[in-house]
């Protein structure tokens, strides 16, 4: 079969025009995207070398394994500056995964898919989650197309080509994220609840469905036997009130909390974000939101088909889940139904709520239109993408920085364990508060440098649990010295630090950089 190129193009090239919309200042800069959820991938093989400190202490951290294997290459060929480069490739690999799924549903109608991609790419929920660094949740939510055309495919017509493909890509969409694994798993289940409820497709999709699952659990065996195996991770076994109360939607912009879920905004950061919510006239946005819900809802009840149908089911619950401990089920998911555990951010299930409208708003529309269709899902596309206009280059909120190299290489001049201070996962520095907004990011020192330098978490730290270290509540150096800390690093380049100096008393400099200033006890 030959390649038609220009079929390739269509499918990929709105995909990189929209990454390169929504992240044009990092794409312009040598600098790397590092805030908050994201601080850049490896830049060097120190995990390969340590694999089982890094990879084999809990089925999540197996879970990392074929992404870092990805970045091998990168890392061989470019060293320090492996992060930036790869993650430029990861976001145009993710934008491009998009639009090819995208294209693969509605390639007979150009428009239907250039509305999708539009929809989808410039989403307040993509946008939301890129400036909180949770690339991990927008690579999810891209993919689902290409994990959604296989699973229709599978559907349409049950076999172990289809059922291997359909597995397949329900595992490459959920490979970064892993409550992805959940999200889709509602998606797949759902839809194929409606495929069953016809006679027609009944009897195939039973004879073939434990082929599908034979090949997810054969793809994904390097993390289920981990998960049997070894014990869970704390965030992962238990929740309480005060974790919901602080990832419950956020009312940020004085609006209904159900009415901001429907319009795919409520993320617990987005206080300090901009946002079209409070940017566009209430009453304009207002409009614009009954216009996407209305037309979907068309595109739903016009094409009749079970696939649509799920899709359809897939949003009310994941707006009903998005809503958080509002939802009297949620607490009971919460507790009792494995993968919600740890669950903390419960707007991630607007993600379904997103795929409905990138998916049935142009089929609604398309049956709505008869005459200048070109114009007015022109038109459209355009309202798409105002909808949500603060995406385009981030609103300019933020910037790309480089790590100071002294951050990676610390590690090859400590002869032993050392533990880091300040405490803390996520810490300002002031060299990051040129990325933008608080310059809050995720401590870079643990990145490339673990297990041989701790970072305790710090109360700030949502999700953690500072009181498993044993040197966590330490304040002297001889607390430290029976704990197995010979050395301890101080950062001076972070902008709020408690009162450490009892590390100095009885401690004397080993190394000192421009930020790192590495004690050895004595």
């Amino acid at each position: 079969m030959r390649l038609d190129w220009k079929e390739v193009v269509w499918a990929v090239l709105p995909g990189i025009i929209a990454c390169f919309a929504i992240l044009y200042p990092f794409f312009l800069s040598p600098g790397e995207f590092v805030y908050l959820d994201w601080r850049g991938t490896y830049v060097s093989l120190w995990p390969l070398e340590h694999f089982s400190d890094v990879f084999g202490q809990s089925w999540l951290t197996f879970r990392n394994i074929p992404f870092f294997l990805l970045q091998i290459p990168f890392i061989l060929l470019f060293g320090y500056s492996a992060s930036a480069i790869f993650s430029k490739v990861f976001f145009l690999a993710m934008f491009a995964g998009a639009s090819a799924g995208l294209y693969l549903f509605f390639k007979e109608d150009k428009l239907k898919y250039l509305l999708a991609v539009a929809i989808l790419c410039f989403s307040p929920f993509v946008y939301e989650r890129i400036m909180m660094g949770q690339f991990g949740v927008v690579y999810n939510i891209l993919m689902a197309p290409l994990f959604l055309y296989f699973t229709k495919k599978y559907f349409d017509d049950p076999n172990r080509n289809s059922a291997f493909l359909a597995a397949f890509f329900l595992t490459l969409s959920t490979l970064v994220q892993t409550h992805g694994i959940l999200l889709h798993f509602i998606l797949f289940g759902v839809i194929s609840l409606f495929y069953l409820s016809n006679k027609k497709h009944q009897r195939p999709v039973l004879a073939t469905i434990p082929y599908f699952a034979l090949f997810y659990l054969l793809l994904n065996l390097y993390w289920i036997i981990p998960l049997i195996v070894l014990p869970q991770a704390p965030i992962f076994s238990s929740i309480d009130s005060s974790d919901m109360n602080f990832f419950e939607p956020r009312d940020s912009v004085s609006s209904n909390i159900f009415l901001k879920t429907a319009a795919q905004f409520g993320s617990w950061r987005e206080a300090g974000l901009s946002l079209s919510f409070d940017l566009i006239p209430r009453a304009i946005f207002l409009l614009a939101l009954i216009i996407f819900i209305y037309i979907s809802a068309i595109g739903v009840i016009e094409e009749k088909s079970q696939f649509n149908y799920g899709l359809a089911i897939s949003a009310i619950v994941g707006f009903l889940f998005a809503l958080g401990s509002i939802f009297p089920l949620f607490d009971f998911a919460v507790s009792f139904v494995p993968m919600f555990s740890g669950f903390r951010d419960s707007n991630k299930f607007v993600e379904l709520v997103t795929l409905f409208y990138a998916f049935l708003l142009p089929v609604g529309l398309s049956h709505i239109v008869k005459k200048q269709k070109k114009l007015i899902f022109s038109l459209f596309i355009i309202g798409a993408i105002a909808y949500n206009y603060p995406a385009i280059g981030l609103y300019n909120q933020l910037h790309p920085i480089s790590i100071p190299p002294e951050y990676y290489t610390i590690r090859d001049v400590l002869p032993a364990q050392t533990l880091y201070l300040p405490k803390g996962i996520y810490l300002t520095y002031n060299w990051s508060l040129k990325a933008g907004m608080d310059g809050r990011i995720a401590n870079p020192i643990s990145k490339e440098s673990f297990p041989k330098i701790l970072v305790i978490p710090n109360e700030l730290d949502f999700g953690s649990n500072p009181s498993i270290y044993p040197a966590s509540n330490c304040t002297t150096t001889s607390c430290l010295l029976q704990n197995n800390f010979s050395y301890v690093i101080l950062d001076k380049c972070v902008l709020i630090k408690p009162n450490i100096d009892w590390v100095k008393q009885n401690a004397e400099i080993y190394k000192e950089g421009d930020c790192l200033t590495v004690y050895k006890l004595t």
